[in-house]
């Protein structure tokens, strides 16, 4: 794949990365973003003439705008004398309403292929299809592929090494796909020791079903419903309270894409489900994920709870605790070092506040949460970007991207825009001529232009994180461009109780368990220690086949976690 070369418009821009890494085929550059009138505004920025150009691009939430922008670039390539276009669709919109129900429905998946075969790409690829007629909506001169994930959930399943597993189809549609999980299961577990269940749904609308009939002994048995996709989540979890009244041990869930659009991660984490298991296929929120969302991705993150830091008048002087959507907590006793404004007040008082921040301590003691944390109690828009992510193998690339950064937080202002591990770009200067350290250099010196561009009564603000600040250029760090620089503590005794709480609180725990002893041991636990401790003497639990954690098991978790200095050797890590 000498002259190939892979683009990837908004939806999925991870994945695309991810594909391409594992290829060794280069992404390519490209422009996409809105005109004023909120028109796409696509542009190629490198040749594609003669080149085997695939697009990757699911056409999922918001689906108007992804399917825009696959059939723009399609269009784009073409018009630029690409040699062949394949257009990679992980997730293809549009796919429920693939034939007349009733009178009056259009056959959306129908007129959606015939919008995509205009823009004449040589190939179409795509996983799962809600239902496979939809590759015959495209013309004869379009080669469609529909390709299975049932062997991505496989692995999972195969290695939990389950208990009289019953593989069930949610519906008669899925027969055929969960019939082949079954087989496929059956080959690599190597034992016929797996049966199969089918669930009838009488839907009363979309998304809501108003009976459900189990065809299938469950009782006792350890369950895995395989599905296309997760959209709402509410026919699943109906079908899950189904089972358990049956008498399932315990049910997974294993589905290609997962929407998870309304209160879908409600009502899954209130049901029995013991695990959901999805590709990435569309690019799930940090909620989804129990987990950080992707350095360039951007969060409007809305003012929640904000009502124990209303004390002052003037400011929001204090995080006391700000909980994660993986229940992670991270606490904060600053005092008056950290200073959220509350922007009208502040200009009646003609103060100069603050308008950068630098938080540095040891890793994982919650400054990337902190960040989220204050755009959250501000309602501002919240910019994330890794200074790694500013360096580029193309010259003038990472000033471009740290120009195009401020220019966006200016447009979306109020904002702030977070730099997470600073040091990545921001280290000492020293005179060398390696190309490599003079790029480096260069992003610095925008960076720093771009600060000194900033007042006290910008609403844009700059938070930067680092465990290195004894690294940072002085010329960063001075007063002028880093307004405040806060250290952050590790959790106190307070903090770790609360922390050990929300951990266990799912947990079934033995009499004796008590966290006094860690909670007043003198290591520095941060909250990610903590949580490395719980979910670890769960694990250790349960290869007791135990249902309880006993404090035996907590013991043995943090052995199995920290690392035990002696003098300064390392004696054990992660043992």
């Amino acid at each position: 794949m000498r002259n190939a070369l892979i683009l990837a418009g908004n939806s999925n821009p991870a994945l695309a990365s991810r594909v391409a890494a594992a290829l060794g085929v280069p992404l390519g550059r490209m422009f996409c973003g809105r005109f004023a009138d909120g028109e796409v505004n696509l542009e190629i920025q490198e040749s594609v003439k003669g080149k085997e150009v695939f697009i990757i691009q699911s056409t999922s939430k918001p689906v108007n705008e992804a399917v825009m922008e696959l059939c723009l670039i399609i269009s784009a390539a073409r018009r630029s004398n690409a040699a062949y276009v394949t257009a990679i669709i992980p997730y293809y919109g549009y796919a429920r309403q693939d034939r007349i129900m009733k009178p009056g429905v259009p056959i959306s998946a129908a007129e959606v292929a015939k919008i995509i075969s205009a823009m004449c790409p040589d190939r179409v690829v795509c996983l799962d299809l809600h239902c496979g007629q939809i590759q015959g909506f495209f013309p004869l001169n379009i080669i469609v592929d529909n390709l299975g994930t049932i062997h991505v959930g496989l692995k999972f399943f195969v290695d939990l090494a389950l208990r009289e597993p019953v593989i069930v189809s949610p519906d008669g549609g899925g027969v055929f796909r969960a019939q082949k999980f079954m087989e496929l299961y059956k080959q690599q577990r190597g034992t016929d020791d797996v049966s199969f269940a089918l669930m009838n749904k009488v839907r009363k609308v979309a998304n809501e079903i108003e009976d459900i009939q189990l065809i299938g002994y469950v009782k006792n048995k350890s369950c895995v419903i395989v599905d296309d996709m997760i959209d709402t989540a509410g026919t699943l979890c109906e079908a899950v309270n189904c089972l358990i009244a049956n008498g399932a041990r315990v049910v997974y869930a294993f589905a290609a894409h997962g929407l998870f659009n309304g209160k879908a991660l409600e009502r899954i984490r209130n049901s029995p489900l013991t695990a959901v298991v999805v590709t990435d296929s569309i690019a799930h929120s940090a909620e989804t994920k129990n987990a950080e969302p992707n350095a360039d991705e951007l969060q409007n993150l809305h003012k929640t709870e904000a009502a124990e830091l209303q004390g002052s008048p003037l400011l929001l002087a204090t995080l006391k605790e700000f909980v994660d959507d993986s229940f992670a907590i991270v606490t904060c006793s600053l005092g008056s070092d950290l200073f959220v404004p509350i922007l009208s007040i502040v200009d009646r008082s003609k103060l100069q506040l603050d308008c950068s921040v630098l938080l540095s301590h040891r890793m994982s003691t919650g400054k990337t949460l902190l960040a989220k944390a204050v755009a959250r109690e501000t309602s501002a828009t919240f910019l994330r970007i890794v200074g790694s992510e500013l360096i580029n193998k193309y010259h003038g690339e990472g000033c471009r991207l740290v120009r195009e950064l401020f220019k966006v937080a200016k447009q979306l202002s109020p904002s702030i825009i977070f730099i997470d591990e600073i040091d990545a770009v921001g280290t000492r200067r020293y005179d060398t001529s390696c190309r490599g350290e003079l790029a480096v250099q260069r992003i610095m010196l925008e960076l720093l232009n771009q600060l000194d561009g900033f007042d006290n009564k910008s609403s844009v603000k700059i938070i930067m994180a680092t465990n290195k600040i004894q690294s940072l250029d002085p010329a960063l760090i001075r007063s002028g461009r880093i307004d405040r620089k806060v250290e952050l503590p590790p959790p106190d005794e307070k903090a770790k109780k609360k922390i050990f709480e929300i951990h266990t609180r799912r947990m079934t725990l033995h009499d004796d368990v008590d966290f006094t002893e860690f909670i007043n041991d003198k290591t520095n636990l941060s909250g990610a220690d903590i949580k490395a401790i719980c979910t670890e003497a769960g694990l250790l639990a349960l290869r007791d086949l135990s249902v309880r954690v006993s404090l035996a098991n907590f013991r043995a978790a943090k052995e199995k976690v920290l690392y035990r200095l002696k003098g300064k050797t390392v004696q054990s890590l992660y043992a």
